[in-house]
């Protein structure tokens, strides 16, 4: 188990190296207010959603069996398209993974990610609410984690970063690593 944690830990630290590396000579530079992302940072989004599942350790209760898949959902309009879908035999912490799209009041059960469109954002609040414990929400609303979202992606100098909320973590069960905060701007 240590050993698919170690390896998924640094399997995201060489993505997010990369990606930070590549897009972002003043990473620790004064930035400017968030703004929602292009429809061309979706690709890179849809894998972070993977690899930030890697780096987050769900309460037992989140799964109903061993066989339990890794459900992705999407809530809203879907920015993703195809980008979102997984590889045949794509794994999360050892689980097959389904991707799962629902709008306005469809419902999303048994999420373990749920990625909140922008097209949700006037429902944010009753959004969020609609989802319990051992649930990740993500989402690129300008100030969702700040709002009690979990993980807000946000752009800065034009490149995609993201903050983490840990108190909204924490009201979910989730753990998140260490290495993973390292990278976000943590908020409250």
């Amino acid at each position: 188990m240590r050993a698919r944690i170690r390896d998924a830990l640094a399997a995201l630290a060489a993505v997010l190296m990369v990606v930070f590396v590549r897009a972002s000579p003043a990473w620790a530079a004064e930035a400017p207010a968030p703004s929602p992302a292009p429809a061309g940072h979706y690709p890179l989004k849809a894998d972070l959603l993977y690899n930030f599942a890697k780096f987050v350790e769900w309460p037992a209760e989140a799964f109903y069996a061993d066989n339990t898949p890794f459900r992705i959902c999407v809530q809203g309009d879907d920015p993703f398209g195809p980008d979102l879908e997984p590889a045949p035999k794509k794994r999360v912490n050892g689980r097959s993974v389904v991707v799962q799209r629902g709008t306005g009041d469809d419902p999303l059960a048994g999420c373990h990610v749920v990625f909140i469109a922008v097209s949700e954002a006037p429902r944010l609040a009753r959004a969020l609410s609609r989802f319990g414990p051992g649930v990740l929400t993500v989402s690129d609303i300008p100030g969702f984690a700040e709002r009690g979202g979990t993980i807000g992606f946000v752009m800065e100098r034009e490149r995609v970063r993201f903050e983490i909320n840990t108190d909204a973590a924490q009201r979910a069960g989730l753990k998140i690593s260490s290495k993973l905060l390292k990278l976000a701007k943590v908020v409250r």
